[in-house]
């Protein structure tokens, strides 16, 4: 593995110190009299007027220590389990875009229900992919009650691990029957964790009451929260790079601290999403060089704490699969793929994560399969220096037939590209589908086409519907 590092050890001494600095005498808006209470109790300073929570460092040191710091990330096909928090990096959709292209009018519209469930079933076919976070909001739902129905819908055709938003105690309440139902008892849902929640605070230093109450809600069941910040450079964070990179951990740790003096022990994962301001459009920037810095960086500041991690990378302002895309994406997937995340976050979207492209799912697997090769680095030593061969072959030889040659093919040194073209450009030419956007979007069509798994019973099914009839009527 390439040894890649962006922080110093004494740079991330300085942004925890910093960042207990910033929790201590600044704290963090939370408009919530249940949680403020709670906290209170436990140790910190409230301001209740202000709605102010000041945590002493003590508290946020020890809820560092009470989170785990390896656990599972279940699917309803426990093949697709994922482990964190052991050295092993997986991959997740990016989530909650409100367009889509449609290939066969050749245009962009709105998304709805269908589209989710379509993408759940092009993920569940995806090798590279083993976590579904709604790509696409099911516009055509209720709000209210929006994501508990993508979340039926999604664990009906994918056996991978579901990841979405928990918005209110309300959800929270119907996360819970749902999956107790899917899974058959409580004791199996606490024991797959085949569901988990973003925890998303405002920057700056704001968390939500009814998201936040909701996450703690879901304390419960011991539902894993990934609390994903989104501070941007030179708007709602500090214009420096390093300046984001101190903010987002402190979010992160007051995210982390509230759930754990609700109930110690629950699962969090350390996210990022930074980016930065361009000073001239005003539009927030996930493909830039500099987000990506940061998020490289916050991965480092996960591993200083022994914390799972998620990061948002493998992003693009560009509208359309198109050299920018490729661009952006890359450059910003490879540095957080080199600091090893356990959840690299972000496939399948264009035009700062609002725009969904279904043949993007194919093609970026060679992105993240490029990078994560980068980032294994070479294999050197007396076994890796094959010097044998070169002699046994010697000048104007051949190594095709060589043992060796077969053996590397076989244990994964050299990347095998899927959707990437390397024939002759002669071939190339003729073939009807010349272009790699098109051959995935053939992909996309050939595995719609067939028919899709179904994860959850027609009985299952019957008493979901039935939950999801109930949430509407309480909560629309």
């Amino acid at each position: 593995m390439v040894d890649f590092r962006i922080l110093s050890e004494d740079d991330k001494k300085l942004i925890h110190e910093k960042s207990l600095e910033i929790l201590e005498q600044a704290g963090i808006r939370l408009e919530s009299d249940k949680l403020l209470t709670m906290l209170k109790s436990k140790g910190c300073f409230v301001d209740d007027d202000e709605k102010i929570v000041k945590f002493p460092a003590s508290l946020v040191e020890d809820a560092i220590k009470s989170a785990p710091k390896e656990f599972i990330l279940g699917g309803l096909d426990p093949e697709n389990d994922m482990f964190l928090g052991v050295g092993n990096s997986y991959v997740a959709t990016d989530g909650q875009a409100c367009f889509m292209y449609d290939a066969e009018k050749g245009e962009r519209r709105e998304t709805v229900l269908k589209d989710l469930v379509d993408a759940a079933r092009l993920v569940d076919d995806l090798d590279y992919i083993q976590c579904f976070w709604p790509i696409v909001s099911a516009g055509d739902v209720p709000d209210e009650t929006r994501t508990i129905r993508e979340l039926v819908e999604g664990l009906r055709v994918t056996g991978k691990h579901f990841q979405t938003d928990c918005f209110s105690e309300e959800q929270a309440k119907y996360y819970i029957k749902v999956l107790e139902e899917i899974l058959g008892s409580r004791e199996k849902v606490i024991e797959r964790k085949i569901f988990s929640v973003v925890c998303c605070p405002v920057s700056p230093l704001i968390f939500e009451a009814e998201m936040t109450e909701g996450c703690c809600a879901l304390g419960e069941i011991e539902v894993p929260v990934v609390v994903l910040p989104m501070p941007i450079s030179g708007t709602t964070a500090p214009m420096s790079v390093f300046g984001t990179v101190i903010q987002n951990n402190a979010e992160v740790l007051a995210g982390l601290t509230i759930l754990q003096l609700n109930k110690a022990g629950v699962p969090v994962i350390y996210g990022s999403a930074e980016g930065i301001l361009d000073m001239k459009t005003t539009l927030f920037c996930v493909g830039s060089p500099e987000g990506s810095l940061q998020n490289a960086a916050s991965c480092e500041m996960a591993k200083y704490y022994s914390l799972p991690s998620l990061s948002s990378c493998n992003c693009t302002e560009a509208k359309e699969p198109d050299i920018q895309c490729g661009r952006e994406k890359f450059s910003t997937l490879l540095p957080v793929a080199m600091a090893r995340p356990d959840i690299v976050c972000g496939v399948g979207l264009v035009d700062t994560s609002n725009y969904y492209f279904p043949e993007l799912l194919v093609l970026d697997e060679d992105s993240v399969g490029y990078a994560m090769r980068i980032s294994d680095g070479i294999k050197g030593g007396e076994e890796n220096a094959l010097t044998d061969a070169v002699i046994d072959v010697g000048p104007s030889g051949s190594f095709l037939a060589e043992k060796s040659t077969r053996a590397y093919l076989r244990n994964g040194e050299h990347y095998r590209p899927v959707a990437t073209h390397r024939q002759s450009y002669e071939t190339w030419l003729d073939a009807q589908d010349g272009d790699v956007c098109s051959t995935a979007r053939n992909k996309v069509k050939e595995m719609l086409d067939k028919p899709a798994k179904e994860y959850l019973s027609d009985e299952k099914m019957i008493r979901l519907k039935e939950i999801l009839a109930e949430a509407e009527r309480e909560m629309s």
